[in-house]
């Protein structure tokens, strides 16, 4: 009996879990970057990632995890980003702005 050696259309790859898929409660939340959030919405910091001291600044003016944040304005051209941070307002680069990992409400 002759046994056929072409395995092609058996799939043998092996899939990791995703975090996201092994931890889903009811509430799904989406982690994003805070320069994909559009105008005027608000989200809650979750983590910011970036050089030392751009963290460090930003840790020190407030912007810590758990935080609400809002996009208020938009320059003309999408950069820089006009940003309410508890009660007060920033304006920050979108560059800087996608270093900031945030979760929608």
């Amino acid at each position: 009996m002759r046994v056929s050696r072409d395995l092609r259309h058996i799939d043998v790859t092996v899939r990791k879990p995703r975090l996201k898929t092994i931890f889903r409660n009811a509430t799904d939340w989406e982690v994003t970057s805070l320069a994909e959030i559009p105008l005027g919405r608000a989200v809650t910091v979750r983590s910011v990632d970036g050089v030392r001291a751009f963290r460090r600044r930003l840790l020190e003016m407030g912007l810590v995890p758990g935080t609400d944040v809002r996009i208020v304005t938009v320059a003309p051209l999408g950069d820089p980003l006009r940003i309410e941070v508890r009660g007060g307002q920033w304006s920050i680069r979108r560059a800087e702005a996608a270093q900031i990992q945030v979760e929608r409400k």
